[in-house]
């Protein structure tokens, strides 16, 4: 294993913690869309946690991490 592969992996942990609702982010409130506020997921499908009721943004499947610029 190189220092490459370690800082790699080392980095996609950081990016998993800080990723809403998993680690220290909470999820979002609103839709990155519109701006209305996320209502809670369809209790039948259980991969939807949070959607916006006006456009269909559903979390996590819309949702895109920010990329980080820190080397």
């Amino acid at each position: 294993m190189s220092w490459y592969q370690l800082y790699d992996i080392i980095q996609q942990q950081a990016e998993e913690e800080n990723m809403p609702g998993t680690g220290r982010m909470p999820p979002p409130l609103a839709c990155p869309d519109d701006g209305e506020p996320l209502q809670p997921g369809n209790p039948l499908d259980p991969t939807v946690i949070l959607f916006c009721k006006f456009c269909g943004w559903s979390f996590p499947e819309d949702w895109v991490m920010p990329a980080s610029n820190s080397f």
